[in-house]
Formats: structure tokens, C-alpha cells, sequence
């Protein structure tokens, strides 16, 4: 995957735990992730290259961050 700098960087959001959402910084735009339910309550997420970025609970969501870092 070709890393490019973001100002409004992509977050994945995961599942609250003791009340506030996990949330990780990736590289690239929300477009370079494809999110797959497999079950219900069990999701993943790939990157554009195909590889597992996030295999867990969720739901979770690719989103590009409304603030700048």
C-alpha cells in the first residue's frame, strides 16, 4: 500500500470497551478499506492490498477523522 500523508488522517473505530471506543490512525484514505460481517457481532477489515487490518468484535467503521492531526 502507497502510504500518503493525510491531514484529516483515516480512523478505524472499534467496539466501546468500559465506555469509550477504541479507535486507530491508519494510513491512507477510508476508500483503501473494505469492512466484511462475517457473523453478527464479528467483523473484518482489509486493506486495499488485501491484507486483515482488524479481525473482532463490532460493529466498526472506516472513517476519515473531522478534525486534523
Amino acid at each position: 500500500m502507497l502510504l500518503t500523508y493525510e491531514e484529516f488522517p483515516t480512523l478505524l473505530t472499534m467496539p466501546r470497551w468500559f465506555g469509550t471506543p477504541e479507535v486507530k490512525v491508519m494510513p491512507g484514505k477510508p476508500e483503501d478499506y473494505f469492512i466484511e460481517q462475517l457473523h453478527p457481532d464479528w467483523f473484518l477489515v482489509y486493506d486495499s492490498d488485501g491484507d486483515m487490518v482488524y479481525s473482532g468484535v463490532g460493529p466498526v467503521s472506516v472513517q476519515q477523522s473531522n478534525a486534523p492531526f
